[in-house]
């Protein structure tokens, strides 16, 4: 199984995050993630694997670098 370099996941209970699926680049991973948020309103995380650096996709429409 190949590990995609990008994680979308999903902030559910206790702010934890579970993992949905992985992208190929930062491209898809954020387009990705703003769909899920739009058809599933929510928190989404899109997480670089070999940086760990996050971008967080509000439910409310902000989106944050961390």
């Amino acid at each position: 199984m190949m590990l995609l370099p990008f994680d979308i996941m999903r902030i559910v209970q206790n702010e934890e995050p579970m993992l949905l699926e992985g992208a190929p680049n930062l491209e898809d991973a954020m387009l990705r993630a703003n769909a899920l948020r739009e058809s599933a309103p929510g928190d989404y995380l899109v997480v670089r694997r070999a940086t760990g650096k996050k971008i967080l996709f509000s439910a409310n429409g902000a989106i944050r670098r961390t």
